[in-house]
């Protein structure tokens, strides 16, 4: 922030934070704080890397208490409290909500340029255009694959493959991330596919094709609002559920759009194979694509 941006860091604070542990600032000192900045930046960070899958504990998936402590702390003297995520994979996010935060930044694997990158959308140099690759559930347990996953707690000897081998049953079938949430109207914090940015846009259909091998449709994407963006667009499928089983709806294209200026538009292109329509059916060692009405649905998220 000090080397990149125009951004004041609050020096009383950051010391806090020099030796790397969990602890609040006082009241007194938020309410000096506040006399430098309306606006609250809170990280929340996880370690994430090769096999150090999530777990179903504080500081895994659950936040600690230490934690929570902060973000209540903070979130009493702030009315505006972003929370910065720097995980490598989906955190309970209930929070948000208890502590009125008023928005989240997710960070992911950024890498060695992540700070650059974040103050540049924080300072409005850029303006954030990802969209989640995954479903961030209410709760660890409502994922389908939650009863079967192995889960070790702090010391235990976890096995190597090798060694032992770990067998893990995928009991979720077909229903595997948004395909269980949608199918079955489980509510989520963030549906699969979910971005937002300073603007808003608006996506219309233009045009549909069909063909033997499927659809060819087109979407005008508008700039609805004061910033300059870009959209992610997604293209769905709900196909008819005849002798094979379907989830209610799957992904089956998705398109970028250019920085849009506001008022400006683009038409993007989307395929839905009919390939991607189609089911294995084990009896007949075949894709089959079973006849009926196919909905065809294109947004911003499942």
């Amino acid at each position: 922030m000090q080397e990149h941006s125009s951004f004041t860091v609050n020096t009383k604070i950051s010391r806090l934070y020099s030796r790397l542990i969990d602890v609040a600032p006082t009241e007194s000192e938020l309410k000096t704080a506040k006399e430098q900045s309306e606006i609250a930046l809170i990280f929340l960070s996880r370690s994430s890397g090769e096999f150090l899958d999530n777990k179903p504990i504080r500081d895994g998936y659950y936040l600690t208490d230490e934690e929570e402590a902060m973000i209540a702390s903070v979130s009493r003297v702030f009315e505006k409290t972003v929370a910065i995520l720097n995980t490598g994979y989906p955190i309970d996010l209930r929070w948000m909500e208890r502590y009125h935060v008023k928005a989240a930044l997710y960070t992911g694997f950024a890498g060695m340029g992540a700070g650059y990158a974040l103050v540049e959308l924080l300072d409005d140099r850029q303006n954030p255009s990802g969209h989640l690759p995954d479903t961030w559930a209410l709760d660890y347990y409502d994922y389908p694959s939650a009863a079967n996953f192995m889960n070790y707690r702090e010391g235990d000897q976890v096995p190597g493959e090798k060694t032992y081998g770990v067998r893990l049953f995928y009991e979720e079938d077909l229903y595997v991330g948004y395909r269980y949430f949608d199918s079955f109207d489980k509510p989520v914090q963030y549906p699969f596919g979910h971005g937002l940015s300073y603007t808003r846009f608006d996506c219309k259909v233009t045009s549909c094709v069909a063909g033997s091998d499927g659809m060819e449709l087109t979407a005008r994407v508008e700039n609805t609002g004061d910033h300059p963006g870009k959209a992610v667009m997604q293209l769905y499928v709900s196909a008819p559920e005849g002798r094979l089983e379907k989830p209610r709806r799957v992904l089956t294209d998705f398109a970028k759009t250019r920085l849009l200026a506001p008022g400006e538009s683009e038409t993007l292109s989307f395929r839905a194979a009919a390939r991607n329509m189609a089911s294995y059916d084990e009896a007949r060692s075949a894709y089959v694509l079973e006849p009926g009405r196919h909905l065809i649905r294109a947004g911003a998220h499942s």
